[in-house]
């Protein structure tokens, strides 16, 4: 998108406000993406229950990022 669009503005302060937490700053990034992998897996693959599939999942990852000083 171009500077001139008036929309970029707007992705740029929401990224500028929100847009704090870069997977790369992260010392164990891996971890958090193969957690949510495996978990979304198992959703699809066994038809699991979304709602407390993704609760369980939100909950899980939150914990992760605490360990890491980012939750």
């Amino acid at each position: 998108m171009p500077a001139t669009n008036p929309r970029w503005h707007l992705a740029q302060q929401v990224y500028n406000d929100a847009g704090h937490y870069e997977y790369d700053s992260m010392p164990n990034w891996a971890q958090l993406r193969q957690k949510a992998s495996d978990e979304l897996n198992k959703l699809f693959a066994k038809l699991r229950r979304p709602l407390r599939a993704l609760t369980t999942l939100n909950g899980d990852l939150n914990a992760l990022l605490q360990v890491e000083g980012v939750g």
